[in-house]
């Protein structure tokens, strides 16, 4: 690798790429992964779009990157070419469009490595617990019943953001035996039939939707609050999620994140992921990696997700 030669797109407002020499610790390049580099006077986090040969400067002029900050891309082939095309199309800097599709804590060099979230379900004997029993611990009631209206295992992220200060009555029912750690949901298990009949023109919305979902289709669906928008996306993505694919849905606010996935548990057995302003870094990370890894089947966010 020592003739090779890195063209790495950085985070600044130059529409070039950039030549490096490749870091001395580093193997197995591949487009899509971070390299650190010295730009300048200070160091950053380019992305890796080529390995070439040849440069349009000597070698000698060529600064040898500092380090290799991934084994693997950060995105598949699909994806990376998608994030390549947008900067041409909106002929905007290279680099600052691929800084943009990555949460913070990777632009800030953070590692790319997955650890999966924590997911919680009742034990029998939690299930067939009496919830009076926790009259003086309202945290742990609301807790508990959580886990019994969902029926399934539960995400970390998700109690969180139900239940406030989480950690200690989580501890406390793990202690009596009533919650146990459990293996996140990684197919859907169930889909729960609607509740209402659809109206001729919802239904005619969902055969339309679910017709053009192999191919790229925007569709608009007007209707006031209460109109039954909502319902037209769960059945709509419901075909979606039984065939092994991801959903993304974006909220306007984060306000209403609580009672979509609320409505959506109702109706999907299936991984939840949460992605939103209101998140850690670090939780914005996992959750970013989550998806990549596949281990999120519908993901719930504002904008930035």
């Amino acid at each position: 690798m020592s003739s090779s030669i890195l063209r790495i797109a950085v985070p600044s407002p130059l529409h070039s790429i950039f030549d490096y020499l490749p870091p001395a610790d580093g193997d197995n390049f591949q487009p899509g992964q971070r390299i650190k580099i010295q730009f300048g006077r200070s160091e950053k986090i380019g992305v890796l779009i080529e390995i070439s040969t040849t440069s349009e400067l000597p070698l000698n002029k060529l600064k040898r990157a500092i380090t290799q900050l991934d084994s693997t891309p950060l995105w598949n082939k699909k994806l990376f070419q998608l994030i390549y095309w947008a900067a041409g199309y909106y002929h905007h800097p290279i680099g600052e469009v691929f800084a943009t599709a990555l949460p913070v804590a990777l632009k800030q060099g953070k590692s790319s490595d997955y650890r999966p979230e924590n997911y919680w379900s009742l034990t029998p004997k939690g299930a067939a617990y009496d919830a009076e029993e926790f009259r003086r611990a309202p945290k742990q009631a609301a807790l508990h019943l959580l886990l019994k209206t969902t029926g399934g295992a539960v995400s970390t992220a998700l109690i969180k953001m139900e239940i406030e200060n989480h950690a200690a009555p989580l501890k406390r029912l793990v202690e009596l035996g009533l919650v146990q750690q459990s293996v996140p949901p990684r197919k859907v298990l169930a889909i729960e039939p609607s509740p209402h009949s659809l109206s001729s023109e919802q239904q005619s919305a969902v055969e339309e939707i679910i017709a053009s979902q192999d191919g790229f289709q925007t569709h608009l669906l007007d209707g006031v609050t209460g109109s039954g928008k909502t319902e037209v996306y769960l059945q709509a993505m419901a075909p979606v999620l039984e065939a092994g694919r991801a959903v993304l849905v974006l909220v306007p606010e984060i306000g209403l994140t609580p009672q979509l996935v609320e409505r959506f548990q109702q109706r999907l057995s299936c991984s939840i992921g949460l992605l939103h302003s209101g998140l850690a870094d670090g939780e914005r990370l996992q959750t970013w990696l989550a998806a990549k890894a596949g281990d999120i089947q519908l993901l719930i966010g504002t904008r930035s997700a």
